[in-house]
C-alpha cells in the first residue's frame, strides 16, 4: 500500500507506513530536477549539488546497508546529482 500526502509546497510518500526516503533532501533534488526536466541540459550548480549530495549521504549514512536509512529514491538523486552537477568549479 502507498500512501502520498500531498500539498501545495510539499510531497512525502510513505509505503507500508515506512518512509520512502532516508533524507528530506531526496524530496528536493527530485523537486530540481523535476523543474529542470524541459530544459535542453540539465547542469547543477556546483555549490547547490555538493549542498545536496552531502546531506543526502550524512541523513542515509554513506547508504551504508547495515545501517537501513538509505532507499531507491535516496540512490537514484545521489546518481543523478553526480552525474548533472557542473564539478569543474
Amino acid at each position: 500500500e502507498t500512501m502520498t500526502t500531498t500539498t501545495t509546497s510539499r510531497e512525502i510518500a510513505f509505503e507500508n507506513g515506512k518512509a520512502t526516503v532516508g533524507s528530506t533532501c531526496t524530496l528536493v533534488a527530485e523537486r530540481l530536477f523535476h523543474s529542470l526536466e524541459k530544459k535542453d541540459e540539465i547542469v547543477i550548480d556546483y555549490s547547490l549539488g555538493l549542498a545536496l549530495l552531502g546531506v543526502i549521504l550524512i541523513d542515509t549514512m554513506n547508504m551504508n546497508p547495515n545501517a537501513g536509512k538509505g532507499t531507491k529514491r535516496d540512490e537514484a538523486m545521489i546518481h543523478s546529482l553526480l552525474k548533472y552537477t557542473d564539478w569543474s568549479n
